[in-house]
């Protein structure tokens, strides 16, 4: 039998032509799968309405025990937090024990995405947040202090409270300038002159007042609480007037639930509720997010670390100091060093500290 060779070699080279256009259209069709996902992993994302929790009043005692069990049930559900942390001024610690901070930073630590945190408890200085600049920047640097150093035991400065819960929920109008020096970035509530919902304050600091119908109390007179049914049908009614700018925000109070439950009750109020939030999410089109999440997505702007410079004129923290400093500085992060006012007069006779002050300047780290 006589073979076409003249044939076999053209099919022999047009199997090559084949191939690189079964190549290219499956390289085409790929490209259009990966660009509709995107697209439709964006449209998702659009379509869903923002939403915080807030967790408040995680105190000490079975109430730990309490805040503990309602975080980890709701980061475990995908459900993003911002839980309430408390510092104490006068005592240089927080009102929470070692054991609670622990486990919460295990939690971050393996949730870093789902947990936020606020600062809060703030009543006793209530006064002092309403005296000028200067003091408010000096109280509200020193609260995060505080929560920076409990937290960061043995990692350094990286984890901030983002958020303030000022006392009952009110303000003077310029806190937003202190908030910013002591790295906060959402206030939750409204000024003292009451006006409420959602404003971008200067230098960039976003106030939200959260809606009472989207909180576990149904009366503050008499502190009764909202049955989980009756929560999630309030906070429905809440859910309509927000807005991007506006979200809801759900307040749940550890402390009113162990005070007014117990901890075994309170523990199934909690488990009856996470279901019929993830119900309420999923009609609703809800992304339950912390609130350092929702400045970044949809308010914009970075946040940056504070670094208090008493903390360089400390002999043995200064190796810690510039440490965190040259771990910032590999981050997109900015760097803002606060000089509270006691600490001046020894600035000006440390001569280490101005030079090393200066250096940053110099090199444009500060």
């Amino acid at each position: 039998m006589k073979r076409d060779f003249g044939k076999t070699k053209r099919m022999v080279c047009f199997y090559p032509c084949l191939l690189l256009g079964a190549l290219f259209l499956s390289l085409l069709l790929l490209g259009n799968l990966s660009a509709g996902a995107e697209v439709e992993e964006r449209d998702t994302q659009e379509s869903l309405t923002p939403a915080l929790i807030i967790i408040e009043g995680v105190g000490t005692g079975p109430e730990e025990e309490l805040g503990l069990h309602l975080s980890r049930k709701l980061v475990m559900n995908d459900f993003g937090i911002t839980i309430g942390i408390t510092p104490y001024l006068d005592e240089k610690e927080l009102t929470g024990s070692e054991y609670l901070v622990e486990k919460l930073r295990e939690l971050y630590d393996r949730y870093p995405d789902k947990i936020g945190f606020a600062l809060q408890g703030l009543e006793h200085l209530e006064n002092e947040l309403r005296r000028p600049l200067p003091e408010q920047i000096h109280i509200l640097s020193r609260a995060q202090s505080i929560f920076t150093q409990a937290f960061n035991k043995k990692f350094g400065y990286r984890l901030l409270a983002t958020t303030l819960l000022p006392p009952y929920g009110h303000y003077k109008s310029d806190i937003a300038s202190a908030a910013r020096q002591a790295g906060i970035k959402v206030i939750m509530g409204g000024e003292i002159n009451g006006r409420e919902g959602y404003t971008l304050l200067e230098h960039g600091v976003a106030q939200i007042h959260p809606d009472d119908k989207a909180g576990i109390i149904a009366d503050w007179g008499s502190l009764k609480i909202r049955s989980p049914v009756e929560f999630i049908r309030s906070t429905s009614d809440a859910l309509r007037g927000s807005s991007l700018e506006d979200p809801l925000v759900m307040i749940i109070n550890v402390g009113i639930l162990y005070n007014e439950l117990g901890t075994e009750n309170a523990k199934r109020y909690i488990d009856t509720l996470i279901p019929l939030l993830g119900q309420l999410r999923q009609r609703e089109k809800l992304e339950f997010m912390t609130s350092a999440e929702f400045y970044r997505k949809f308010i914009g702007g970075k946040q940056y670390v504070v670094l208090r410079l008493d903390d360089y004129q400390t002999p043995y923290k200064k190796d810690l100091f510039e440490e965190t400093v040259d771990w910032i500085t590999e981050l997109d992060v900015p760097l803002v060093i606060s000089i509270i006012p006691h600490a001046v007069d020894k600035l000006s006779e440390d001569p280490e500290a101005i030079a090393y002050l200066n250096s940053m300047l110099e090199t444009g780290l500060i």
